[in-house]
């Protein structure tokens, strides 16, 4: 019987097909972990962004219980408060962190604060903010009353832009007057003198605050829109006589309709069976330019 011995087995070595397949599962190796792991990174910075985000949402909360006479007392009011808000009043701390990109969010990623249903909705605006983060705003602190992003009724009873859409705080706390305020308003990349919201415009429009050899900007633009469907005021039940009804009867009597927009267009649905007794419903539809629509329903007795 021929007896191998081990140390000749291994004085031998590897073949080059062993090699080639250790190589290869090697390989695969690489491709199926490489993947896997970067995947796991990857959901980590994303739930480590999700937490910032959240902490910032809790701070934007801390700094409104302690303001609360700058939160809108409006249902549907807003106001945009900035990071730097919450930096300069010590609700956050100053190098908060992106994960996603490494760097520190901008001093000016924008908070909405919105009242909705008697209580307050934080909105963390993660698209806005300059990349690298904005320096300067250490000594004067700006408020937006709204949206920066906000719309208006056309022919509405719109105040106007003025220095009372924003509150400015110099670096003591106090309010800077409003002679420290400036306003451009332009309208498709053109100034003008005001925001005129008989037609559907829309503008931008940047307010500036220079106080004590300091100063700081925020910018809102303001769409002009319908947003208001047509008022249309309908008699429920009507009651004609046959000979009425056979005039004929115009279906438009005692219908009243009106528009903020300044047009509209009423379409009626359905006819008069002028043969007594009948009872007849009538539809009411009022469309204006922005397709807002009212329907109304009128029941037309013919006795």
């Amino acid at each position: 019987m021929q007896i191998i011995k081990i140390g000749d087995i291994m004085k031998k070595g590897f073949t080059l097909v062993e090699m080639l397949a250790v190589i290869v599962i090697l390989a695969l190796l690489v491709i199926l972990v490489i993947p896997a792991v970067s995947n796991i990174i990857s959901n980590s910075r994303t739930r480590l962004y999700d937490v910032q985000i959240k902490n910032i949402e809790l701070a934007a909360k801390n700094w409104g219980a302690e303001n609360v006479g700058m939160l809108p007392s409006e249902e549907g009011g807003s106001i945009t408060i900035y990071l730097y808000n919450l930096k300069m009043g010590g609700f956050i701390e100053d190098d908060i962190l992106d994960p996603l990109s490494g760097e520190e969010f901008p001093n000016d990623i924008q908070i909405e604060i919105t009242r909705e249903r008697n209580s307050f909705k934080y909105f963390v605006l993660t698209d806005t903010g300059t990349p690298g983060g904005i320096t300067g705003y250490d000594e004067i602190v700006i408020i937006l009353i709204g949206a920066t992003e906000d719309t208006v009724e056309i022919n509405s009873g719109f105040p106007g832009v003025g220095p009372d859409d924003i509150v400015a705080y110099a670096a003591d706390g106090t309010i800077i007057a409003n002679a420290y305020i400036s306003i451009t308003i332009t309208e498709n990349g053109s100034p003008v003198g005001s925001v005129d919201v008989t037609g559907f415009n829309d503008y931008e429009i940047l307010y500036e605050v220079n106080f004590g050899g300091k100063s700081a900007s925020v910018e809102r633009t303001l769409e002009v829109v319908d947003t208001t469907p047509p008022e249309l005021i309908v008699p429920p039940e009507t009651t004609i006589s046959a000979a009425e009804c056979n005039a004929p009867y115009d279906l438009e009597t005692d219908i009243l309709v009106s528009d903020n927009s300044g047009s509209y267009n009423l379409e009626i649905n359905g006819s008069l069976n002028c043969t007594a007794p009948s009872t007849n419903v009538i539809e009411y539809v009022a469309t204006d330019a922005s397709d807002n629509e009212t329907i109304r329903e009128r029941t037309i007795y013919v006795e």
